[in-house]
C-alpha cells in the first residue's frame, strides 16, 4: 500500500497487520515530489523507478523503494567509488529526476546502474531487450569492469593483453581458473559474472 502522507504509529500498525507492504513518507523515508510520483507510477517502466529511500546508518544501508513497491538494499560502499570526485552524503538523501536518479548530498547515482548491480532479472531483462548486443563472456567481463570503474591492469595474475583479448572475443572459451581469478576481482560468482 502506498500512502502519500505520514502515518501515525498506530496507522503504520493497521495497515501493516492488512497489507504486506506499506511504503508512508517519514519514519525515514524520503518521497518523490506528488507530481514525479504520479509521473513515476504511471510510466510503464515503474518498477525500475525509485519512488522512496530510506538510509540505516547503523548498517550502511540505503533502502530503496521501487514503483512496484519491491525493495532493493544496496551497501553504503557501492556509492564510494574511488573515481568519483563527490562523496555522497548519506544524511540528505531522496530520489530524483521522476525516480531514475537517487540524490546523497551533492552525489547523484542512476537507478538503472544500481538495478543493473543489485538486480540479477532487470540484468537479463536489460540484457535481452539490447538487440545484437555482445552476451559472449568477454562481452560480460567488458560490461562489469566498466560498471565497476575498473582496468584492464586491475586483475591479479592475468595480463591486460589476456583480458584485451577475452573482451574482445578472441579467447572463446577462457579457462576456468583465469574465470575464477576475474569473478574474484569483480566479487561474483563465475556464474553471475555471465549475467553482465
Amino acid at each position: 500500500m502506498l500512502v502519500l502522507h505520514p502515518l501515525t504509529a498506530g496507522q503504520r500498525t493497521i495497515y501493516q497487520d492488512l497489507f504486506a507492504r506499506v511504503l508512508a513518507p517519514g519514519d525515514g523515508i524520503q518521497m518523490l515530489s506528488t507530481n514525479d510520483l504520479l509521473e513515476a507510477l504511471a510510466s510503464e517502466d515503474r518498477a525500475d523507478r525509485v519512488i522512496g529511500v530510506a538510509v540505516d546508518g547503523a548498517s550502511e544501508l540505503v533502502m530503496m523503494y521501487r514503483g512496484n513497491l519491491d525493495t532493493v538494499m544496496v551497501p553504503f560502499a557501492w556509492f564510494r567509488s574511488p573515481h568519483a570526485s563527490t562523496r555522497p552524503d548519506f544524511s540528505d538523501f531522496e530520489p530524483v529526476d521522476h525516480g531514475i536518479g537517487v540524490r546523497f548530498g551533492e552525489y547523484e547515482a542512476a537507478v538503472d546502474a544500481i538495478l543493473y548491480e543489485f538486480d540479477p532479472a532487470y540484468r537479463r531483462r536489460v540484457k535481452n531487450a539490447e538487440v545484437g548486443r555482445d552476451d559472449s563472456v568477454g562481452g560480460s567481463v567488458r560490461r562489469l569492469r566498466n560498471l565497476r570503474g575498473l582496468k584492464q591492469s586491475d586483475f591479479p595474475g592475468i595480463s591486460v593483453k589476456e583480458i584485451g583479448r577475452i573482451e574482445r572475443g578472441e579467447v572463446k572459451a577462457p579457462h576456468r581458473a583465469t574465470l575464477d581469478r576475474i569473478a574474484q576481482t569483480f566479487g561474483v560468482t563465475v556464474e553471475a559474472l555471465r549475467t553482465y
